[in-house]
């Protein structure tokens, strides 16, 4: 059996469809408040913006994709293009994908989440709201 370029694109699609589906739940369920801004087509929408914007860094395995959400989550979508050190690591070629997600996590983890030590006050505080965005294969 053969299976046409045409009907592998057709799977993919599928796939990546599924991806964000179960991502838009998933942000929807876990992270209500950050959310709440967006209606469900809205979610999934900035889910598609920001996968494909991953995906431009050679950041293409769910796992990594799923974690470059939630930093953008933290941070806003605009993050890469605001944030030279948010950037940074996006840039270097020499990383693959998880390379990639585990310096934007350290960066992040070095830089706090400005937004997160303004309204929390404490360093001690914004860290912990930083880990809530951090998936525990990043953790370390």
């Amino acid at each position: 059996m053969r299976i046409l370029s045409s009907q592998l694109e057709h799977l993919g699609l599928r796939s990546a469809r599924g991806f964000t589906v179960r991502m838009a739940a998933y942000l929807r369920e876990a992270y209500a408040d950050e959310t709440e801004r967006l209606n469900d087509a809205g979610l999934e929408a900035w889910v598609d913006r920001n996968v494909a914007r991953a995906g431009r860094h050679a950041i293409d395995t769910e796992p990594e994709v799923a974690q470059y959400l939630l930093l953008c989550l933290l941070l806003g979508e605009d993050a890469p293009e605001r944030l030279p050190w948010f950037r940074a690591p996006l840039d270097d070629t020499r990383l693959v994908a998880e390379g990639k997600v585990r310096a934007l996590v350290r960066a992040v983890r070095a830089q706090g989440a400005p937004d997160a030590q303004s309204a929390q006050g404490a360093q001690g505080e914004a860290g912990a709201a930083i880990e809530g965005f951090v998936m525990q294969s990043f953790a370390t």
